[in-house]
């Protein structure tokens, strides 16, 4: 299923399966951690506390997203980093790639009679990869918008620098 809302669609059709299900195998694939919660938080909301009885959620965190970036940078800094970093993970399955999924060995008992939900931006897409492309586009388009006006690189790169990029 493909949802603006995940979250409720997800509520939804666990409200759905639960009338012919006893006990529900939940897989959630995300690039954000606190999305695996905000599930848990969404389930109760609708169902009650009792619902975490009935629904075993199993999160897989697809870690090549721009927050494990951010999470490896923080716990490389300090002690309590690294220690908030293997809380964090402590729990998950952690994937480094979506072909990852593929290893029958780690991820068949997983899968078996389970309803995947996969958040498709930043797990099935790489943001990452994404956000340096349209860079990369956009500074073409300046670039070339610029010398279309009689700009040299380094004066169309003065003006981005000063109008584009924050200052502190």
């Amino acid at each position: 299923m493909v949802d603006d809302d995940k979250f409720e669609r997800l509520v939804d059709h666990v409200g759905d399966i639960s009338k012919n299900e006893e006990n529900i195998n939940l897989v959630i694939i995300e690039d954000s951690v606190k999305n695996f919660d905000k599930v848990k938080q969404a389930l109760v909301a609708r169902f009650g506390e009792g619902i975490l009885d009935r629904v075993k959620i199993t999160p897989i965190w697809a870690a090549y997203s721009r927050e494990r970036q951010n999470a490896r940078k923080k716990a490389g800094e300090s002690p309590e980093g690294a220690a908030e970093y293997s809380q964090k993970t402590k729990n998950l399955e952690v994937i480094d790639s979506f072909a990852q999924l593929l290893d029958r060995e780690r991820f068949d008992g997983i899968f078996k009679n389970a309803h995947v939900f996969v958040d498709f931006d930043g797990v099935i897409g790489d943001n990452v990869a994404m956000r340096e492309e349209q860079a990369r586009a956009t500074y073409q388009a300046l670039i070339a918008g610029g010398e279309k006006k009689g700009m040299d690189v380094a004066q169309i790169e003065f003006v981005i620098q000063k109008t584009l990029v924050p200052t502190e």
